[in-house]
């Protein structure tokens, strides 16, 4: 057997350090996500919250552009802490569900007029829905908070209305003496509506 040549134990050296500094044959790693961390995390884009201003006529355009798919529309304030406790649950029922199937989208009654102009509370709307991750259709109700309540005939948020594939109200949760909005029994209809062709 003869001895290796200098160029030889060069080589060898070489491919070596190169081996060592990544350069090798590319081989995928086998380690493990860390805890909270999906296999997939940062394969797809993360989706950006975004807020649009709207009046009454265009949010009612925006929910029948959505026809086909079961429609959640949760009407919201941020000065309501029944609308902030229960509005983690629409998130959670939106990533449940493939954007086929279903529709979320949240309306800030925020504005609430006099002196003041819709974009004044673009901000703080904002903000929240950033804490949220609400990343479906959100909107800030242009027209102001009396005139989406007489609309919609609430006392005040929140309100959420579940629509069919057709469109069609399925039924309205309201918060006042009688009834709660939950979302427990939203999610209940919601699978229902969309377990049916």
């Amino acid at each position: 057997m003869s001895r290796p040549t200098a160029f030889t134990c060069f080589a060898a050296s070489l491919f070596l350090l190169l081996v060592s500094l990544g350069c090798g044959p590319a081989v995928k790693p086998s380690v493990e996500p860390g805890p909270g961390i999906e296999p997939n995390a940062g394969a797809v884009p993360e989706k950006k919250v975004e807020l649009v201003e709207l009046d009454y006529p265009a949010i009612d355009a925006l929910n029948a552009s959505t026809k086909g798919k079961v429609v959640v529309v949760d009407y919201w304030s941020t000065a309501c802490i029944p609308c902030i406790r229960e509005f983690p649950k629409l998130v959670a029922l939106d990533a449940k569900y493939d954007d086929d199937k279903l529709a979320c989208i949240s309306v800030s009654l925020d504005y609430y007029g006099g002196n003041t102009k819709v974009e004044e509370f673009r901000e703080p709307v904002l903000e929240q829905l950033e804490k949220f991750g609400a990343t479906f259709d959100n909107v800030l109700a242009a027209d102001d908070t009396d005139v989406m309540i007489e609309k919609l005939k609430i006392d005040a948020p929140p309100a959420v209305f579940v629509f069919d594939r057709d469109g069609e109200l399925a039924r309205k949760f309201i918060e006042n003496e009688e009834t709660t909005v939950d979302y427990e029994v939203i999610g209940e209809l919601v699978a229902e509506l969309v377990a049916k062709e």
